[in-house]
């Protein structure tokens, strides 16, 4: 066997042994040893070219991924920041519109109106002939039904009012234990969503 061969041998043996890294790294050294010095400087150039672009590519791919995720947050802060506000302007046009309808006096006296013939009817309707005390007597010539009717067609009207002052809002609704009053369009048809 020829000395070269068995050296050889033992480079594949110590890589298969384990030390794979030390074998390839003895073998490139004896390899650049029997090389022309053009060969020589031509291999350390260019792994020194090599080695720097690899180091200066992770370090600048590092800097970049900080930058870009530090990018990220920044945006991605400003945009909930946003939202935030806008959210805020919107909850208080409608807090400001529910306050107007809650205070309104007219949709009060026609709630409590209504209230008052639900309870006269109910109590007429379990067999009693007298009103409800507090019970606001129907007007003369209508029934009761007819009142409530057009109290709750007066609620609606007002509602539709109210909505329009903000035009986000789609539709209104006043729900109250013995009924659901809707923002009614000036057809009397109810509108948005029911």
């Amino acid at each position: 066997m020829k000395p070269r061969t068995a050296r050889r041998q033992k480079a594949f043996a110590a890589a298969r042994t384990g030390s794979a890294a030390r074998a390839a790294l003895g073998l490139a050294i004896r390899v650049l040893r029997r090389a022309s010095i053009y060969r020589r400087l031509l291999f350390s150039f260019m792994s020194v070219a090599v080695v720097t672009t690899l180091a200066i590519g992770v370090i600048a791919t590092r800097a970049s991924e900080r930058a870009i995720n530090r990018n990220i947050s920044n945006s991605t802060m400003l945009t909930l920041r946003n939202v935030a506000e806008t959210i805020d302007m919107k909850l208080e046009a409608y807090e400001l519109l529910a306050a107007q309808v809650a205070g309104n006096e007219q949709v009060q006296s026609l709630l409590q109106s209504c209230a008052d013939l639900t309870a006269a009817s109910a109590v007429a309707a379990a067999g009693s002939a007298s009103p409800a005390e507090g019970a606001a007597p129907a007007p003369s010539g209508t029934t009761s039904a007819e009142t409530y009717q057009a109290a709750k067609r007066r609620i609606g009207l007002i509602l539709n009012r109210a909505a329009a002052s903000l035009p986000t809002v789609s539709s209104i609704e006043i729900v109250t234990p013995y009924d659901e009053f809707v923002q009614l369009g000036v057809s009397g048809q109810a509108t948005g969503a029911n």
